[in-house]
């Protein structure tokens, strides 16, 4: 009976979890975003405090120059949008044009008429005024999003920047055997580290890669197509896949024939898998690996609670997760049932 009790109980505590973390969204996402950077800038800041800098000094210097780099991210961000926003009606007459061509080489091949007004009348839905009112007004409504969380984000991070440098001394004040609690948050923090530093650094040089490539092939917005495979790593699995298809469009838009297109496509593929499925489970090694299953349903779950900045986030939270099981006891089994059997040896 009592553990009837319980279990009900834990399935209405998981279901207003679940109901709190969506509807305070726009408060933990920010939270979630900086205390993930802080828990990176982790071992930066214990390597100042072993040399004796002040942490009235490194505090101001590290959030400033975060918080500058992402304002300049952003800033070239939206640049490159309005840029492409300009240009939209051209670009979507020049799509339109190589539609047509397909359909022609199409019906010539298969000896069969196809509707092409139809076809073309569909498309032209997706590029009148009004869709790109539309557009530019909820790329506007999103940055006013932006500011918000952008704001909500600085300020936790100073704050959580600040306060996690004395974690130690609080510890110690308030728990009395606090060596093992202390040695494995540490762990912890370390293993978080390590992960998110790998996860940007592999991230960034496939979106430094995949711009490169963009910009050798001569594409337009080769810098956004960077910039997105960058981001767009950071979602398992359907990001890869989705950053190939922006500049494999413009590569059919804007060259005359489809063999730069499909080497475009080649390239970027093979770019996506090597580093995807081979460099970067070997940097990150076992004990930061998650299996299949555990990273799908972590994407949906996390979408499905926080939208693009959840699926964004479940990798790295998905991984927090399992290295939080692993110190316990009690908890390890799930640590290891969400791991990968991969060697990375």
């Amino acid at each position: 009976m009592l553990r009837s009790i319980r279990n009900i109980l834990l399935v209405f505590l998981f279901i207003l979890a679940f109901y709190l973390l969506k509807i305070l969204s726009s408060l933990l996402l920010p939270l979630v975003f900086a205390m993930l950077v802080v828990i990176m800038y982790q071992p930066l800041m214990l390597f100042l405090r072993k040399y004796k800098f002040p942490t009235a000094v490194i505090v101001p210097i590290i959030a400033t120059m975060t918080i500058l780099i992402i304002l300049f991210i952003v800033n070239i961000f939206i640049g490159t949008i309005g840029n492409f926003a300009s240009q939209s009606n051209f670009l979507a007459s020049q799509f339109i044009k190589k539609v047509e061509s397909i359909i022609l080489q199409i019906e010539v091949l298969t000896n069969h008429r196809l509707n092409l007004d139809n076809i073309t009348e569909y498309l032209l839905g997706f590029f009148n005024s009004g869709s790109i009112t539309r557009a530019v007004s909820s790329l506007a409504a999103g940055l006013g999003n932006f500011g918000r969380s952008f704001f909500m984000f600085s300020l936790y991070f100073v704050i959580l920047l600040s306060s996690m440098t004395n974690y130690e001394e609080y510890i110690r004040y308030v728990v009395k055997d606090n060596k093992q609690l202390i040695k494995e948050i540490q762990g912890l923090q370390r293993s978080v580290s390590t992960y998110m530093t790998i996860k940007i650094i592999v991230s960034a040089s496939t979106g430094f890669i995949a711009g490169m490539v963009c910009m050798l092939f001569g594409l337009k917005f080769a810098l956004i197509f960077g910039f997105l495979t960058f981001l767009l790593n950071f979602i398992p699995s359907i990001g890869s896949i989705i950053a190939t298809i922006p500049p494999v469009l413009m590569a059919i838009i804007q060259f005359d024939t489809f063999h730069r297109a499909i080497a475009v496509l080649l390239i970027l593929f093979f770019i996506q898998m090597t580093i995807g499925n081979f460099l970067e489970p070997k940097i990150m090694g076992d004990r930061l690996l998650l299996n299949t299953v555990t990273v799908i349903f972590g994407l949906v779950f996390w979408g499905i609670i926080w939208g693009i900045p959840g699926m964004l986030l479940s990798v790295p939270l998905m991984v927090i997760l399992k290295l939080i099981f692993g110190y316990s006891d009690s908890l390890s089994v799930l640590a290891r049932i969400m791991g990968s059997h991969r060697k990375t040896s």
